[in-house]
């Protein structure tokens, strides 16, 4: 294989991937919009969602927009020493989350809902 057919190969490589990213891209703004636009969504609520995982649909603007248009947001957090079980607590602020061992970000836990 010589260095430009290698480079050449890369480059496709290179341009899917961005392709992919693209249209990943297009699909999550596309979710978040029809989210949004749901009818439930037009009065403020009380709104249970979670911060997604780099291989999951980004939920980080979806719950920006959620907190801007007045909803309360809750976001689950994972109870140590108890294994799969979480808590939900409230959140006024997306800079009000930390990353936990697991690389998910999380509330501060300030104050649970019941």
């Amino acid at each position: 294989m010589t260095n430009e057919h290698a480079r050449e190969q890369l480059r496709e490589k290179l341009k899917k991937s961005r392709q992919q990213l693209e249209n990943r891209a297009q699909l999550e703004r596309q979710a978040m919009t029809r989210l949004l636009e749901h009818p439930y969504l037009k009065e403020p609520r009380l709104i249970a969602s979670y911060q997604s995982l780099p291989d999951e649909l980004n939920t980080w603007q979806l719950n920006e927009q959620l907190l801007k248009s007045g909803h309360t947001l809750s976001l689950p957090v994972m109870l140590p020493g108890h294994k799969g079980k979480m808590n939900f607590y409230k959140v006024s602020s997306l800079a009000e989350l930390k990353v936990n061992s697991y690389g998910i970000s999380e509330p501060l836990a300030l104050e649970e809902l019941k």
